[in-house]
């Protein structure tokens, strides 16, 4: 708890806050004694300033409780490293032949059009070799449809490059 509240950036958050909503509700007070002299567009200005205010107290909240390393570049980059794991892990088992065969089927194209594996998960006496020779169909279950082949190297391409919000 105390470490949240010294660092740098909450430090600054709390001034920042300390500064703009007792600013803001003056600016408020000050909007409400022109209004009261005649001028009616200040009873707008007299709402609006402890908004701000409010804003101002609700943008500090979420900014002091956020995680710095779920949010911003740190966070992309955790992300990042993160699915880098989960699809060596995923294309590891994939290899080794760990989990159904749904997951062996559609592991290896990044769950793109394959679909289950063509002798389904409930099916386990039936290979896979033998259920593709018996239904037509290739070791993607795709068979000789070149349209979902070319759509799924493109989402594939897709998959592997980096996922940010700018792309430059």
């Amino acid at each position: 708890m105390q470490q949240r509240w010294l660092t740098r950036r909450t430090v600054l958050a709390t001034t920042a806050v300390a500064v703009w909503s007792p600013g803001c509700v003056l600016a408020g007070w000050w909007q409400a004694t022109v209004a009261m002299s005649g001028n009616t567009l200040s009873y707008l200005y007299a709402v609006e300033w402890p908004v701000f205010a409010l804003f101002g107290l609700v943008a500090w909240w979420w900014y002091v409780h956020a995680d710095p390393e779920t949010i911003g570049a740190r966070g992309v980059a955790r992300l990042r490293a993160a699915a880098r794991t989960s699809d060596a892990a995923a294309r590891g088992s994939a290899i080794a032949g760990v989990g159904s065969a749904e997951t062996r089927a559609t592991s290896g194209s990044g769950g793109c059009l394959a679909g289950p594996a063509p002798g389904g998960a409930g099916d386990d006496e039936r290979s896979s070799a033998d259920a593709a020779a018996s239904d037509g169909l290739g070791d993607d279950g795709l068979g000789d449809d070149e349209e979902a082949r070319a759509y799924n190297a493109y989402l594939a391409s897709l998959r592997d490059r980096p996922k940010t919000w700018a792309r430059r």
